[in-house]
């Protein structure tokens, strides 16, 4: 069976979802963190995808400076997380954060978004569930690192 847009049938069988889902939209956005880690010129530009609230956001980078111990953190999301109404803490997103060169024992890395902020924390899960955010020594100069992170906005 064919897909078919406003009773037109597409020839290569695709449809075009930006006229079928209200809210659909891609770009690009540009993050930075704290000023003692800096990233490579040129790494700090990340995807996105919107689909009505719902962000989907890839980022891929390298890391150019690594000089204090400060809270790790990425800001310059494309939307705002909005807050969740239950509970206390950081709000809900689904994320990954990985690289092969994270001093993070084997310990998860959990990029998490606070309530109303475009900012994600990355923070490490224990054993026994509790989190510790992550600082910037945890990161390596010339290292590469990919996070993608989805979640709600307004």
């Amino acid at each position: 069976m064919a897909i078919t847009k406003n009773n037109t049938r597409m020839l290569d069988g695709s449809i075009d979802i930006t006229s079928q889902v209200t809210g659909y939209e891609q770009g690009t956005f540009t993050f930075y963190s704290n000023s003692n880690l800096t990233f490579e010129s040129g790494t700090n530009t990340g995807r996105y995808t919107k689909i009505g609230n719902l962000v989907h956001v890839q980022m891929n980078l390298k890391v150019d400076t690594v000089t204090s111990t400060n809270h790790a953190y990425i800001s310059g999301l494309p939307y705002a997380a909005v807050a969740h109404t239950s509970g206390t803490g950081n709000s809900k997103a689904v994320g990954n954060f990985s690289s092969a060169n994270v001093s993070s024992a084997n310990t998860p890395i959990v990029p998490t978004i606070e309530n109303n902020s475009a900012t994600v924390y990355l923070e490490l899960l224990s054993n026994n569930g509790n989190f510790t955010i992550v600082t910037n020594n945890y990161f390596q100069a010339s290292s590469e690192y990919n996070i993608t992170i989805s979640y709600i906005t307004a």
